[in-house]
This record gives C-alpha cells, structure tokens and sequence, in this order.
C-alpha cells in the first residue's frame, strides 16, 4: 500500500478528516496565467498617456491577429481617464469595435511585451496606437460591429471583453470619447491558444 503525503516536503503524511476524507488544496488559476507560465504566450500593451484634442470619438487602439495557428484571446483592460482621477465629473464614452479596417494614418506601430519574462517568444500580430495627433488613428467607423458601449471614470479595470477570441486576421478597436479635453491610456492583456 502506498503512503500519501501532504505535499510540504517534510514527509509528513496526508491529513484524513474522521469522514476518511483527504484534506487537500488546490490553486485555480486564469488560462491566461497559465498559459502565460508554460507556453510563453502571454502579452501586454500600455498605451503612452494621450491627450484628446476635441470632445470627438478617437480611435485609440488597434489590434489584429496575424497567427494562422493560434487564436488572440483578451483576458484584461485597463482604462485610465484622468490619470485615474475620479474627482472629475466628467466622463468618458469607450467603444469597443470587431474587424475594423486598417488605420490609414495618426499611428504608431508598437511592440507587445511577454509577460513570462523568461520567454523569448515574440507576439505574431498587428498593434497600432494613436500617435496624439488630430482626433485618433484614421479609420472609417461606418457601418462597423461594436462589441460594447460603456461609460468610464477614472481608472477601471473592465473585465467584460475576456475571452473575446480573434481568429487569424480578424481585428478589434478601442474609442475614447470624452466629454471634456483630458487624458486617457489603455492597458491590454492577452494570450495566444493554439487552435
């Protein structure tokens, strides 16, 4: 017969309750955790901060999967208005569209980072951020599927977009229209699973 043990590396035996039910414990982790530590396929982008120039809807970021193999999937958003301050009254329009065009101009590409820093894997998609000038990233906006439509004020970390699964070539936008001139960012998490 073989000895159970609890696991602590003491050699101390697994505890039984007087039902001869084993005590034990266990750790539930997000995919996106998960898949972050073993595969290295988790990633971040951070917007700089932006400062809107116009009370106009501004197409803040773009993301596109460019995997064949993998779907994008988003586990995380962080909105910062503000620079988190809810002191102002004022608030802020996010709008979340699915398969927008290309932007044709006011972007920058940027580079996401590996959350498991001992990864040396790379992402495989398109990141486009508004480069501050005139009223965001030059996109045409008719006609196109919003995902969502929320208010946000000061700092919010918005969980309703997880597991929003971008196969190969598909797209997702983020706008920002506020109600007054200020300042915003974007933080988004997301991981890659082989499809």
């Amino acid at each position: 017969m073989s000895q159970l043990y609890d696991a602590t590396g003491r050699g101390y035996g697994a505890k039984v309750d007087k039902h001869s039910r084993l005590y034990v414990r266990s750790l539930s982790l997000p995919e996106s955790a998960q898949i972050s530590a073993e595969k290295g396929e988790g990633y971040n982008i951070t917007t700089d901060i932006l400062t809107f120039n116009s009370t106009n809807e501004h197409a803040i970021m773009f993301l596109k999967n460019k995997r064949s193999d993998a779907e994008l999937i988003l586990s995380t958003i962080i909105y910062s208005w503000n620079d988190g301050d809810t002191n102002h009254n004022r608030s802020i329009f996010k709008r979340v569209y699915r398969n927008p065009p290309d932007p044709t101009g006011n972007y920058i590409t940027k580079v996401c980072q590996n959350l498991n820093f001992s990864s040396a894997k790379e992402p495989i998609d398109e990141c486009y951020i508004w480069d501050g000038n005139n009223d965001g990233m030059n996109i045409d906006l008719t006609g196109l599927e919003s995902l969502s439509t929320d208010v946000v004020k000061g700092a919010v970390a918005y969980r309703g977009l997880e597991d929003v699964r971008l196969s190969y070539n598909n797209a997702i936008l983020f706008t920002f229209q506020p109600e007054e001139i200020g300042k915003c960012s974007i933080s988004l998490k997301y991981y890659f699973n082989n499809t």
